[in-house]
């Protein structure tokens, strides 16, 4: 590591630290904040969640491509292309879809959004609509998995940014402090609906992966989607898999796959 590469990442971390002292002033007093999420994309977002607040602390970080997620984001903005469809496979509160909208442009392309927390789904509808793409992004408010029901239960885990990883109850058991959501398999959603072939889909839930695969074996049939996900062996073990279990998935299916970053991945049909 270079002299000046060591000054570069000390100078991001004080500036970091210093937005993160802001924050609680910016956030009290303006409705929405202008955020730039990556190179040339400025969106708007609500003050709610650890996404907004992470994307405005590292703010001075995004020239340097050294924000939060930036290979990934790179990675799907050069995936999108006219006609595009994509699955956003736990949304959030909509940073990658509104970034893909913003990428799209004029052309033609339609985004889901799948989010089935009800606070981080109802700021999701919000961000939308403030960056002006109700036409171009749908919500939905379920999670994608291996079935489909309404007693699924949402793990909130005990930290300051919880709500950007909360999980599925392994145990399908309510407990104190769980939320419980609706979840679908994408075989049931996407054969039910009249969607057309979909071209990406990108996936952070948070060690449901399997169960999303598993919910979607009909789906991969018909379907060759460039899929970008992330996947952390502890976040796996939670339902019992591996990471291989994963990769070993969409070998069934003829995908190659290489690495983004530490925790996320890209598929590509061969």
């Amino acid at each position: 590591m270079t002299i000046s590469y060591s000054l570069k990442l000390l100078y991001l971390a004080t500036m970091e630290k210093i937005m993160a002292l802001v924050w609680p002033f910016i956030s009290s007093t303006k409705p929405f904040l202008h955020i730039k999420a990556h190179q040339n994309i400025d969106i708007k977002l609500t003050r709610f969640g650890f996404l907004s607040k992470r994307l405005f602390e590292q703010r001075f970080a995004v020239r340097h491509r050294l924000s939060f997620e930036y290979e990934v984001i790179d990675e799907i903005r050069r995936l999108v292309h006219p006609n595009l469809t994509v699955l956003d496979v736990g949304a959030n509160i909509g940073v990658i879809s509104i970034i893909i909208a913003k990428e799209l442009g004029a052309a033609n392309g339609m985004i889901y959004a799948f989010e089935p927390v009800v606070e981080t789904y109802n700021a999701l509808i919000k961000n939308i609509n403030l960056n002006n793409f109700q036409d171009r992004i749908s919500p939905v408010n379920m999670a994608l998995s291996d079935k489909t029901t309404d007693n699924a239960y949402m793990v909130s885990p005990n930290a300051a940014d919880s709500d950007a990883y909360k999980y599925i109850s392994p145990s399908e058991k309510a407990d104190d402090g769980f939320e419980k959501v609706a979840s679908m398999s994408l075989d049931e959603w996407y054969f039910s609906n009249n969607i057309g072939k979909i071209t990406l889909i990108k996936i952070d839930i948070e060690g449901g992966e399997m169960l999303f695969f598993k919910g979607a074996t009909r789906f991969f049939e018909s379907n060759r989607p460039v899929i970008i996900f992330e996947c952390v062996s502890s976040a796996l073990l939670r339902y019992g898999f591996f990471i291989n279990d994963v990769f070993k998935f969409l070998d069934v299916y003829n995908y190659s796959i290489s690495s983004i970053d530490d925790a996320n991945w890209i598929a590509r049909p061969k």
